[in-house]
């Protein structure tokens, strides 16, 4: 299950900018979208390990989520809801 405090911690970890360990490629992540869609949820975590730090290619990409905004659980249920 994906929790609040699994995402905060993901979050201060791609913030660490003393983080030297190389983040997955995202083109790398296959996510089998014919499952329920909290399990994709998981199976993507699972395979990027970190939705807040990732690479593509050889760029890193850090993503903030505002305080006020959509949870990354929500973008991520929209996300793959728009992909099926």
């Amino acid at each position: 299950m994906i929790t609040r405090m699994l995402l905060n911690k993901l979050a201060r970890e791609a913030a660490d900018t003393q983080n030297s360990k190389l983040p997955i490629d995202i083109r790398e992540a296959a996510v089998d979208l014919s499952l329920p869609l909290e399990d994709i949820k998981l199976q993507y975590l699972m395979e990027i390990q970190n939705p807040y730090r990732f690479r593509y290619g050889e760029t890193v990409i850090r993503i903030e989520y505002v305080p006020a905004g959509p949870s990354i659980n929500e973008l991520l249920a929209k996300y793959f809801e728009r992909r099926r």
